[in-house]
């Protein structure tokens, strides 16, 4: 099931960005009706997914940040 879903949100939702979509999705539910959002949104609607189907899922938030000279 994991995997079922998993595959749904990578194959079936579309990256706004990478289509030049509007508007810019947030929540599961928005992001599932219009079938589009950015990562974090398609993030949003896998977990909600997964909890949905009973799986145990949750989200973190990093921000990476590169120090001058470390490339």
């Amino acid at each position: 099931m994991a995997e079922a879903c998993f595959l749904f949100v990578r194959d079936q939702i579309r990256h706004s960005i990478a289509y030049g979509l509007a508007p810019v999705t947030c929540r599961a539910s928005r992001v599932l009706a219009e079938t589009s959002g950015l990562c974090y949104a398609k993030s949003h609607l896998l977990a909600a997914l997964l909890r949905a189907n009973r799986i145990p899922a949750g989200l973190c938030y990093q921000r990476l940040v590169l120090a001058a000279g470390s490339l």
